[in-house]
């Protein structure tokens, strides 16, 4: 049960199997080309490219990588190597990704010879296999999607700025949506190359929001860890698709540390659940938000959305936007909204911390009345003193990940720290730590 859905085999070629080159042109035409695909800690997408031949298996499990992937800031030009003392022991070995078939799906190519598949690796570090083991062990159905905000505009590399596609707030400006076709020509090929996803992902609507540049595109609800493979997807498509129509796309927080910043927010629902169940899960996750802030907001732009349409207490409210829980009915369907993620969050992270503090909610059949109000902590340093000091998130996800996810985060933290005392620019230490790469 890799993917959580069902059970699969490879096809296992051997590499001294495979044909040598040879001149044959129809033979070198009809080569599909593979995406290996895996998340890093920050959800940015790292892998590599498969050349498969007509005569060979499309997917194989002899494909690896160096795990210092995992060692990396969110700027790849930082690796800190030295803060993960179990991988320098073991002399950096391999990393094999192991491909899950239900989701290899066509990429950005009309003749299908791109493909692209999400892989996992049996480290403990990987993302996607610990979300999915903490998945497997919640008894219940669990439906959720991602709410992301991003900045569109352009990013200029020698003078680490960033300028934003459309300058004043414009929110839900169809006319800005349309103007000079750009942006609506951009947004058209997003939803065009989602639905060509396996399973589709659905757009369900898409505006302007608040900030400059800034645009909204929420994703409609998937079953189990497809919901966080989805929010993974979505993002590199993003990013794909403005960078052919001549943008950047970003879902770093914020460019300039003030105004609105781009969340990710996190809508679920359990289908099979009464309300009282519900409201245990919802309760579980309120006593768990100071634990969970790094993993749902865990860069420093992310601590510049605080009190502007991002929560500062572990509150709930129904349809409050101003909670960290808002409770929705939308015609009968009952859900909820967890606003606490930034759009720089990793879906598997997110929609893992959600199901390992819902659960305990559930069974410790949790009141809303014996949740501790606290606040929301104010800081990626205060938040990952937070994330250490809670048992539960640790012993959920691993206390070798919570460590080298700590360590990365703090060797970020040191980096931006740095540049600020050499007198650079909120905007500038932005580009060069995170737009360029989130």
């Amino acid at each position: 049960m890799v993917d959580g859905r069902s059970s699969f085999a490879f096809c296992q070629p051997h590499y001294e199997d495979v044909p040598a080159p040879c001149d044959d042109v129809e033979r070198a035409k009809a080569l599909t080309y593979v995406h290996y695909t895996t998340s890093d800690l920050h959800g940015r997408p790292l892998g590599k490219l498969v050349p498969v031949y007509p005569d060979e298996c499309l997917l194989n499990n002899k494909v690896y990588l160096c795990p210092v992937f995992f060692d990396l800031t969110p700027n790849p030009e930082r690796m800190e190597l030295e803060l993960d003392e179990v991988a320098v022991e073991a002399g950096f070995g391999n990393a094999p990704l192991t491909p899950i078939p239900s989701t290899l799906s066509p990429w950005f190519s009309e003749d299908e010879r791109s493909r692209r598949v999400i892989c996992e690796n049996d480290l403990d570090l990987s993302p996607r296999t610990l979300c999915r083991r903490i998945l497997e062990r919640l008894p219940m159905d669990f439906k959720s999607a991602f709410e992301y905000e991003f900045f569109i505009g352009n990013i200029d590399a020698n003078t680490n700025s960033f300028s934003p596609a459309f300058k004043s707030p414009d929110i839900y400006s169809q006319h800005g949506l349309s103007m000079g076709n750009k942006i609506l020509q951009f947004s058209k090929s997003v939803v065009e190359e989602c639905e060509n996803q396996n399973p589709p992902i659905k757009i369900t609507t898409i505006n302007l929001e608040y900030g400059p540049g800034q645009v909204e595109m929420p994703l409609a609800p998937h079953l189990g860890i497809d919901s966080a493979d989805a929010g993974f997807t979505f993002k590199e498509i993003v990013r794909r698709a403005a960078s052919d129509s001549g943008y950047d796309a970003t879902f770093c927080s914020s460019f300039d540390g003030i105004g609105c910043g781009s969340g990710g927010h996190f809508n679920f629902s359990l289908p099979n659940c009464d309300e009282e169940m519900s409201m245990q899960f919802v309760a579980g996750i309120l006593q768990h938000v100071p634990g969970i802030t790094a993993l749902c907001a865990p860069s420093l732009p992310c601590y510049a959305r605080q009190g502007h349409w991002s929560p500062t207490k572990n509150d709930y409210d129904e349809d409050n936007r101003m909670c960290c829980i808002r409770g929705k009915n939308d015609r009968g369907n009952r859900y909820f909204e967890l606003r606490l993620p930034s759009s720089a969050c990793n879906p598997y992270l997110v929609l893992g911390a959600v199901i390992a503090c819902g659960q305990e909610g559930i069974e410790k059949r949790l009141k809303m009345s014996d949740v501790e109000k606290t606040d929301v902590p104010n800081s990626l340093s205060a938040a990952l003193t937070a994330l250490n000091e809670d048992d539960h998130i640790v012993e959920a996800f691993g206390k070798r990940f919570v460590e080298i996810f700590t360590n990365v985060k703090r060797a970020e933290i040191d980096g931006f720290e740095r540049l600020l005392a050499k007198g650079e620019t909120l905007e500038n230490i932005y580009v060069q730590q995170y737009m360029k790469w989130l």
